[in-house]
């Protein structure tokens, strides 16, 4: 069977700005931008309890206090240019946008290849019973040795799409192509770290294709 445990967090810290900017151009320019400025943070002393390590770690209590929430980029930008031509032959647009983030992370632990202290300062070992008794559990030691399983960051990122398109006179045909992720680039969306699993799910890679629409 599987477990799922939450922890809520005593107290947390968010502070944002938001700006919109839509601007007009002459020959039927339009330049846009839209900026997130955010600081989300755990507040001083928070813990919880470290699930990712293994299912013979009973507890494992980690101080988060000043750690980034997750999917939270102090900075968020995303911008286009777009253009709308109206001819006798019909209308022709087309538009370059784009998205810009810094740096994030995907879990409340901030993981960057290494192992977090316990806030108790208590390292897992094996039972009284066990013939290792004291000894640190094989589990723990293998995380000691190898952490990077436990890195959760995202690191700062810039992709682009492409689009244009044309639409009769009539408005009843249009055609349109696009191209999306023109640089294909690649980073983790969501990231699932348990004990038997370590997943990465990542965006879509370049992408492009074409659309017809007739209407009667």
């Amino acid at each position: 069977s599987n477990t799922a445990v939450r922890d809520n967090a005593s107290t947390s810290n968010l502070l944002g700005l938001d700006l919109d900017v839509v601007y007009s151009l002459p020959a039927g320019l339009e330049a846009e931008v839209h900026a997130l400025f955010m600081d989300a943070r755990f507040g001083d002393g928070v813990e919880v309890h470290d699930a990712r390590l293994g299912f013979d770690i009973n507890q494992y209590p980690v101080d988060i206090g000043g750690n980034w929430l997750p999917r939270t980029s102090p900075v968020t930008l995303n911008y286009a240019l777009s253009q709308m031509i109206f001819t006798e032959a019909g209308t022709f647009d087309w538009i370059v946008s784009g998205q810009s983030r810094t740096r994030q992370y995907q879990t409340v632990f901030n993981g960057e290849g290494e192992l977090l202290p316990p806030a108790n300062g208590v390292i897992p070992v094996y039972p009284e019973g066990n013939p290792r008794a004291g000894e640190t559990l094989d589990s723990y030691a293998a995380l000691q040795d190898n952490p990077a399983r436990l890195t959760d960051v995202i690191e700062a990122y810039t992709h682009f799409n492409l689009g244009a398109g044309w639409r009769h006179p009539d408005g009843r045909l249009s055609i349109s192509g696009f191209v999306n992720n023109v640089a294909n680039v690649a980073y983790p969306t969501s990231i699932i770290a348990t004990p038997g699993l370590n997943l990465r799910f990542f965006n879509p890679p370049r992408t492009a294709g074409v659309r017809m629409r007739v209407d009667w």
